[in-house]
């Protein structure tokens, strides 16, 4: 696999896709999928990550006008600085798991070496708000 740092476990739960309760069979057509990455834990780490923000964040909202990602945002510290950026999580509108592996492959956060572990799951989204504007 082509994320080294990926929990071998979560990779086998992520490949098991079940079909939505009351959803027809046409709503399959596009598959949801969460991706939480966290940062590398080294004391570069931050200044890769705001080294990169600028090019990640164009892509992201490349991705979002495309109607892939539904939301997306970095992960803060709890522990640390207040508001400290430690990874990034998305919500994904993708047809599969490869399609995410090959979103996040070529981000520039992936490229730029901010992003340690990475744990995909497939999603089946219940309901969902609106968010923001």
């Amino acid at each position: 696999m082509w994320l080294p740092a990926l929990n071998q476990r979560v990779a086998s739960a992520a490949r098991q896709l079940v079909r939505p309760r009351g959803l027809a069979s046409s709503a399959m057509a596009a598959g949801h999928f969460v991706l939480i990455a966290h940062d590398h834990r080294d004391s570069e780490a931050l200044e890769r990550r705001l080294k990169n923000r600028e090019a990640h964040v164009k892509r992201a909202k490349d991705y979002h006008e495309s109607g892939e990602i539904l939301a997306a945002g970095p992960l803060v510290s709890e522990h640390g600085p207040k508001g400290q950026m430690t990874g990034s999580c998305f919500l994904l509108d993708m047809p599969t798991r490869q399609d995410v592996e090959d979103f996040i492959g070529s981000d520039p956060y992936t490229e730029g070496k901010v992003w340690g572990n990475i744990e995909i799951y497939p999603m089946n989204i219940s309901f969902m708000s609106k968010l923001g504007k």
